[in-house]
C-alpha cells in the first residue's frame, strides 16, 4: 500500500476509535465546540462557505445530548436554523441548484422556523426548481407555501406563491390556465402593499393575455408594469419585463427597436448580476440575428446563452437554447444537423417538462420538413405542435401550426383542407396580432389560390399579403411573393 493511502487509512480508522470512545454527552459538546472555534476563527464569507456543515454539527449535538434544558436545546435548534439559512443562500448564489433546494427542504422542516421562515423557504425551493426544469416538483413546493401563507394570515408570502403556481401552469398547461392565479396573486400583493410584487404580477399577466390581445395592447400593459417595477427599485423585474417587451417588438416586425429593447435588457441584467435572464435575453437576441440572417452575430449569442443556461444550472434554457440552436442551423441550410439538433432539444425541453417550447420545436421541426418536401415526416410534427398549442390556447402558435398544415395539404393535393386550414390560420394570426406570419401564410394562400384557378379571392390574398409585408418593412418577403406570384401566374397563360 501507497504511504500516503496508508496514512490516510490509518487516520481515519484512529480518529473513527477515538470518536467512538466518546460518551453521547461528549461528542455532543465537541460538535457544539466545532461550531464555536470556527465562528471565532472564520471571517463572514469563510462560514458562508461550511455554514452547511456547521448546521450539521449542531444537528449531531442536538440529537446527543442528554440533557432536558429545554433553553439549551432550543439554542442549539436556533444556531442551526440561522446556518441553513446562510448556506442555502451560499449554495443559491453559486448556482448549486440540487443543493439550495435540499437546504432550503431542511429549513421548511425545521422544528425552529417560525411559519414566515417555513413559508419562505418553500417559495425559494420552488424558485430555485421552477428555473431548473422541475416544474412538477416546483408547483408542490407553492403549494405548500400557499397552505401556511393561508393559515397564517401572510398575504405578500402567498402573493408569491399564488404567482409561482400560475408560472409553472404557464409552462406546462398554457396561460388560460395560469391566469387565474397570476389575478390572485395581483391581489394579494396590493393588499399587502408590496408594490415589488404588484409589478411582477402585472408583467405576468401582460405576457399571459399576449396570446389573446392585439400587440399594441400588450405593450401598454408591459409599460405600466415596468412604470411599477421602476418605482418600486426592482431592477431584475424590470429587466424581465423588457426582455418581453423585446420580443412582443420582434413579432410585430420592430426590429430595430426589438434589438434595442434586447440591448436595455442586458445591461439590467449584467448590473444585477442575474445571470438566468442574462441567458435568456442572449437567447431571444439571438433568435432576432437568425431572422435578421445574421447568421455570425446569431451563433456567437446562442452559444454565449448556453454557456450561461449550463453555468446556472437552468435546464429549461439549455433547452430552449438546444431548440434555438436547431433553428439557427436550419435557416443556415444545414438541414440534416437542424433535423438531429430537434430531436436532442425536443428530448430536452420534454425532460424539462415546458410544453411551450416543446410545441414551438415541434413546429419549427415540422416546418423544416416540409420546406425539404419531406411531406410524410412533416405531417406528424405538426399535429403534434398543434395539439400542444390547442391545448394551451396559444392562439398564435397555433395559427402558425394550422398555416404550415395548409401547405401540406396544398403540395400533397387536399384542396378542402388545404382551405379551410389557411382561413382558420389566418384568422387566428390576425387576432394575435402576428403580422410577420402572417403576411407569409398569406401569401402563400394567395399563390395557392391563383394555382388552383381562384382568381379574384388570389387576387385579394396577394394584396393583403403586401400590404402586410409593407407595414412591417420587409421588403424581401415581398419580392419573394412577387417571384412566386409571376411564376404561377406565367404558368396559368
Amino acid at each position: 500500500m501507497h504511504a500516503e493511502v496508508a496514512y490516510l487509512f490509518r487516520h481515519a480508522l484512529l480518529r473513527d476509535a477515538a470518536y467512538a470512545l466518546q460518551t453521547p454527552r461528549d461528542r455532543a459538546r465537541l460538535h457544539t465546540l466545532v461550531v464555536d472555534v470556527v465562528e471565532a476563527a472564520f471571517d463572514e464569507g469563510e462560514i458562508a462557505r461550511v455554514a452547511a456543515d456547521l448546521a450539521d454539527h449542531l444537528h449531531s449535538a442536538q440529537e446527543m445530548r442528554s440533557t432536558t434544558n429545554l433553553r439549551e436545546l432550543r439554542a442549539l435548534a436556533d444556531r442551526e436554523l440561522r446556518f441553513l439559512n446562510i448556506a442555502a443562500r451560499h449554495a443559491k448564489g453559486r448556482y448549486w441548484n440540487r443543493e439550495t433546494v435540499a437546504l432550503w427542504d431542511r429549513v421548511a422542516g425545521h422544528g425552529a422556523a417560525s411559519a414566515p421562515d417555513r413559508t419562505n423557504a418553500l417559495l425559494e425551493a420552488g424558485q430555485v426548481l421552477a428555473h431548473s426544469g422541475s416544474l412538477e416538483a416546483a408547483r408542490e413546493r407553492f403549494d405548500q407555501a400557499l397552505s401556511l401563507a393561508t393559515a397564517e394570515g401572510l398575504r405578500n408570502e402567498a402573493g408569491h406563491a399564488l404567482r409561482g403556481i400560475g408560472i409553472t401552469f404557464a409552462q406546462t398547461s398554457g396561460p388560460v390556465f395560469a391566469l387565474p392565479w397570476v389575478e390572485r396573486a395581483l391581489v394579494a400583493f396590493r393588499e399587502a402593499g408590496n408594490r415589488t410584487g404588484e409589478g411582477l404580477a402585472l408583467s405576468n399577466l401582460a405576457q399571459l393575455h399576449r396570446s389573446t390581445s392585439h400587440p399594441e395592447e400588450t405593450l401598454v400593459r408591459m409599460r405600466e408594469a415596468r412604470v411599477v417595477q421602476r418605482a418600486a427599485g426592482d431592477r431584475k423585474g424590470e429587466g424581465s419585463t423588457v426582455n418581453n417587451l423585446a420580443n412582443v417588438l420582434k413579432d410585430v416586425g420592430r426590429r430595430e427597436e426589438a434589438e434595442a429593447t434586447y440591448q436595455e435588457g442586458l445591461q439590467i441584467a449584467r448590473s444585477c448580476g442575474d445571470l438566468q435572464l442574462e441567458a435568456t435575453l442572449t437567447g431571444n437576441l439571438s433568435a432576432l440575428y437568425r431572422d435578421w440572417r445574421r447568421f455570425g452575430d446569431a451563433d456567437r449569442e446562442n452559444l454565449h446563452a448556453l454557456e450561461l443556461a449550463h453555468q446556472c444550472g437552468d435546464l429549461r434554457a439549455v433547452a430552449v437554447g438546444l431548440t434555438n440552436r436547431a433553428m439557427l442551423m436550419a435557416a443556415a441550410g444545414r438541414h440534416e444537423a437542424a433535423i438531429e439538433a430537434y430531436a436532442t432539444a425536443i428530448s430536452a425541453l420534454r425532460d424539462a417538462g415546458d410544453r411551450m417550447w416543446q410545441g414551438l420545436a415541434l413546429l419549427n421541426l415540422g416546418l423544416l420538413h416540409s420546406q425539404l418536401q419531406q411531406f410524410k415526416e412533416a405531417e406528424p410534427a405538426l399535429l403534434n405542435a398543434l395539439s400542444v398549442f390547442s391545448g394551451m390556447r396559444e392562439r398564435g402558435s397555433e395559427g402558425v401550426a394550422r398555416g404550415a398544415l395548409a401547405d401540406v395539404y396544398a403540395a400533397t393535393a387536399r384542396a378542402q383542407q388545404a382551405d379551410d386550414a389557411y382561413k382558420s390560420a389566418l384568422a387566428l394570426l390576425e387576432q394575435a396580432g402576428q403580422l410577420d406570419q402572417e403576411a407569409d401564410f398569406r401569401g402563400h394562400y394567395a399563390v395557392w389560390l391563383r394555382g388552383q384557378g381562384v382568381n379574384g379571392p388570389a387576387d385579394a390574398q396577394f394584396t393583403r399579403a403586401l400590404a402586410a409585408y409593407e407595414k412591417i418593412n420587409d421588403s424581401r418577403g415581398a419580392e419573394k411573393l412577387r417571384q412566386r406570384w409571376d411564376e404561377v401566374s406565367s404558368g396559368l397563360t
